[in-house]
């Protein structure tokens, strides 16, 4: 039997189509176990969309690119705030290039992604 931490971590590194399917598996055996708590908490569990499962591997392989990204999100913050049209314009274009480039990689499902 694995502890909620395992099974968690090991369900959203799963593509999104095969989450459900492996969710009530891991309910079932926890059910099986005796564990209650456990089944319910598992099923309880939504299969995360495709932007968040890419958000999941970008932060599991890539920490860097998601601390670039919270980087320029505060950036922006900031240029938002100072009324910066021109750094606006650069750091959302910034933006738009990173997720751009890992969501390409995701479709072509590249092992970096």
């Amino acid at each position: 039997m694995t502890s909620w931490d395992e099974a968690v971590g090991e369900l959203f590194a799963l593509p999104p189509a095969q989450f459900v399917k492996a969710r009530d598996a891991r309910a079932a055996e926890a059910r099986r176990a005796g564990d209650r708590e456990l089944a319910e908490r598992l099923r309880a569990l939504h299969r995360p969309t495709v932007a968040a499962a890419v958000l999941d591997l970008l932060a599991g392989h890539r920490s860097e690119e998601v601390d670039r990204l919270l980087e320029l999100g505060q950036e922006l913050r900031e240029a938002q705030a100072s009324w910066s049209g021109p750094r606006l314009r650069e750091l959302a274009g910034q933006r738009a290039r990173l997720v751009a480039e890992r969501l390409a990689e995701a479709v072509r499902g590249d092992e970096r992604a």
